[in-house]
């Protein structure tokens, strides 16, 4: 009867190992199993997996199961969350490959597309309103965007005000978020006169909500009567910190009233503001 029981203690036992899963834990030695280790850093406590090769010629695999009904790979830490995934496609022929650097000044190390096909292109997907970022500031994906800001074109802008204030805050002054990496190419065209020889009238390009106040850039000019015109050229170059700005339009006059010509739809103050990627 002996052997009766010896052979159902081997079914069991075959029975628990294939349906069973073991965990290792708390050891402090190194179980290796074909070509897996599994143990501890060696002089310390930090456990890791490795995967090593049969011999010095032999690189690493690991490779999905056929049955397998998802192909991917998946590194997580102990929450778990997970750190970085290797993810397939039916019938790929194109993957990623990842380049050390011996020492060098500076050593580069690179990614680089491999595959059968003579053409691939990487294509980096960010997640949500996110970006695709090179040394902390953001890539464009997309060519520069152009807004233009334009006077009313009924009637003339007039100020008194020695200080400087706000020309149009609906029709000539634009809200934007300027983003990191990106930068804001401001080009602003008025023609200014003042009624008054000894007057003069300036007018600034400002970052704000206020009158008189983050002026950016200044054209001054003093021109005599109606009939003299002072042509003002304003180009800025804002450069992205990811917050919100105002930019607007502003003049001044020493002495007497200024006036900014606005009396058509042709002849009126234009701002154009133009966003693309920083060089």
């Amino acid at each position: 009867m002996l052997y009766k029981r010896v052979i159902t203690f081997v079914v069991t036992l075959i029975i628990v190992l294939t349906f069973s899963t073991f965990v290792v834990a708390q050891y402090t030695g190194t179980i290796r199993v074909g070509t897996v280790v599994i143990g501890n850093e060696p002089g310390g406590t930090a456990q890791y997996r490795q995967v090593i090769g049969s011999a010095t010629t032999i690189g690493k695999v690991i490779k999905a199961a056929a049955s397998q009904t998802a192909d991917f790979v998946v590194m997580q830490n102990s929450t778990p969350n997970t750190i970085f995934q290797f993810t397939s496609t039916a019938s790929m022929v194109n993957g990623i490959q990842f380049n050390p650097a011996n020492t060098g000044s500076p050593s580069t190390v690179s990614i680089a597309a491999i595959g059968t096909d003579p053409d691939i292109n990487i294509n980096l997907i960010s997640k949500g309103a996110g970006s695709v970022q090179v040394n902390g500031g953001a890539i464009g994906s997309t060519a520069p965007t152009i807004t233009t800001k334009t006077g009313s074109g009924a009637g003339d802008y007039t100020t008194i005000s020695a200080t400087y204030v706000r020309v149009d805050t609906t029709n000539l002054a634009y809200t934007v978020t300027v983003p990191v990496g990106q930068k804001m190419t401001i080009t602003v065209q008025c023609v200014e006169y003042v009624t008054v020889n000894t007057n003069e009238t300036d007018v600034a390009l400002a970052d704000g909500t206020a009158d008189n106040t983050g002026i950016l850039r200044e054209a001054f000019g003093g021109v005599a009567g109606n009939t003299w015109n002072f042509p003002v050229n304003i180009v800025y170059v804002f450069v992205g910190d990811g917050a919100s700005h105002t930019f607007n339009l502003q003049h001044r006059v020493v002495g007497g009233t200024a006036r900014m010509r606005n009396a058509t739809s042709t002849v009126k103050p234009y701002m154009i503001f133009s966003l693309g990627t920083a060089n």
